[in-house]
């Protein structure tokens, strides 16, 4: 009895499984119910009665084909339904220029902003494109990327010290003396770059300070006093008999004085008896002199005056002249 209920039970699972695998491949067999789609080729468009279950059924029953840089939408995996708009969008070639590189870039979208996406070019925040981002483009055209970068750098300038002259009355010819040393400025001038593809096209001076400050030279200059003849008039004066010498030149002349002033034109050597060393005189057809020097001839009215040649010296030779009393030791210059 048990044996028989197994062998029943069997037979009706067999019996179920043949049927649902009867059902099954009645189904397949089948033929699709047709729908209505839209195909879109390149902007080209067409109404298509077709029984193709997916895109990629009715690219092939339509006989397009999609190149490896083409775009189809929907996917070509996606079952058809009535209404569907498959749309396939061809790859068209555009020169992009970036980097100093050119290259021939296949691309679907039709904007520069789709040029440069597909190209794998990243734009920085200052650089240029051409045409627009947002400009269409058609096959043939040019795309060009310019980089533009900006830097910031400091240079510096020496700025030369200049020069003042402290202008001094002077009695007797003096080379002109430092007092305050120059010192040169430094300034820093800071200036924006900008480039362009690698090379400068802008620059821009945006600060300026000063690291050093410069110092002026400031010098002692003697200007050859000239007394005015209203001074000469208030001035005491005498006739004396000048001679002449030049330093070093004959017997017993050398170049320093008795009072250790070297000897060069300006210097009068007199009798302190008659003028007092130190004094500043003025001698007709000589000009000022300081009265810096003694001799042994010298006695009385009688001066010498030193000349910085022997031949100026000879020139003038003996005359008598009036000798004007400019300043005495004690006054104040």
């Amino acid at each position: 009895m048990e044996v028989a209920r197994v062998r029943r039970v069997r037979a009706v699972c067999l019996a179920t499984a043949a049927f649902v695998l009867a059902t099954l491949s009645g189904a397949g067999a089948q033929p699709a119910q047709p729908v209505q789609v839209e195909l879109v080729d390149d902007g080209r468009g067409e109404s298509v009665l077709t029984t193709s279950r997916t895109v990629a059924e009715l690219l092939a029953e339509r006989g397009v084909s999609v190149g490896p840089f083409d775009l189809v939408v929907p996917s070509p995996e996606t079952p058809l339904r009535e209404g569907l708009r498959v749309t396939v969008f061809r790859a068209i070639p555009v020169r992009v220029t970036a980097d100093g590189v050119t290259r021939e870039v296949p691309v679907v979208g039709r904007t520069v902003a789709d040029v440069l996406a597909r190209a794998g070019i990243t734009l920085g925040p200052l650089d240029r494109v051409a045409p627009g981002l947002w400009e269409e483009v058609g096959p043939g055209r040019e795309v060009r990327v310019v980089r533009v970068r900006q830097e910031t750098v400091a240079r510096r300038q020496v700025v030369p010290y200049r020069t003042v002259e402290r202008v001094v009355p002077a009695y007797l010819p003096e080379p002109p003396r430092v007092l305050v040393e120059g010192r040169n400025g430094v300034v820093e001038h800071v200036y924006r770059l900008t480039y362009e593809d690698g090379r400068v096209v802008l620059k821009e001076k945006v600060a300026t300070r000063v690291v050093q400050q410069g110092r002026p030279r400031v010098i002692r200059v003697g200007r050859a006093y000239v007394p005015s003849r209203g001074e000469l008039a208030r001035r005491p004066s005498l006739v004396v008999v000048a001679t002449a010498y030049a330093p070093n030149h004959g017997r017993g002349v050398d170049g320093v004085t008795a009072t250790g002033v070297r000897a060069r034109r300006g210097v009068v050597a007199v009798d302190p008896r008659v003028i007092p060393l130190g004094s500043v005189v003025y001698v007709e057809g000589y000009g000022v002199g300081v009265a810096a020097d003694t001799g042994g001839a010298i006695r009385g009215r009688r001066v010498d005056l030193c000349f910085d040649t022997p031949g100026e010296a000879y020139r003038w030779g003996r005359r008598v002249v009036r000798v004007y009393l400019l300043r005495k030791p004690s006054e104040d210059p």
